[in-house]
C-alpha cells in the first residue's frame, strides 16, 4: 500500500513536471510568434504614419496571423498568458478595423487603430514576460 502510495505521488510529480515544462514551451512558442507580430505592427505604424496605406494593410494581416499562432500555444493555466490572450485579442480586433476602416476611406481613423493595436500587443508580451 505505501509502495502504491509513493509510486502514485511520483507519477503526480512526473505528470506534473511534464505540464511544467508544457507550460514553459508555451509560453516561449507564443512569445517568440508575438514578437515577430509586435515586428509586424510595428512597421505597419510606420506605413501608416507616411501614409502608404496598402503597406500598412499587408503588415496588418501579417501581424493578425502571428498574433493567432501565439493565442493557439498560450497555456490556459498562467494568469499571465490568460491576460496575454485578452490583449492578444483586442490587437488583433483593432488591426482588423483598421483594414475594415481603410477599405471605407477612414485612413487616419485606421492609423489610429493600429497604433492602439501596437499598444495592445505591447502590454500582451510584457505579461508574458513576467511569467517567464
Amino acid at each position: 500500500m505505501v509502495k502504491l502510495l509513493i509510486m502514485g505521488v511520483g507519477l503526480f510529480f512526473l505528470l506534473g513536471m511534464g505540464l511544467a515544462d508544457a507550460d514553459v514551451r508555451g509560453l516561449e512558442d507564443a512569445l517568440k510568434h508575438m514578437n515577430v507580430a509586435l515586428a509586424e505592427v510595428e512597421k505597419a505604424v510606420k506605413h501608416a504614419r507616411q501614409g502608404q496605406v496598402e503597406e500598412m494593410i499587408m503588415y496588418s494581416q501579417k501581424a493578425v496571423q502571428y498574433a493567432q499562432q501565439a493565442i493557439e500555444v498560450l497555456p490556459a493555466g498562467n494568469p499571465h498568458g490568460r491576460e496575454a490572450y485578452s490583449l492578444l485579442k483586442e490587437a488583433i480586433a483593432n488591426l482588423t478595423d483598421a483594414v475594415q476602416l481603410v477599405d471605407g476611406g477612414h485612413t487616419k481613423k485606421a492609423a489610429d487603430r493600429v497604433h492602439t493595436a501596437l499598444d495592445f500587443a505591447d502590454a500582451a508580451i510584457s505579461h508574458l514576460r513576467h511569467s517567464h
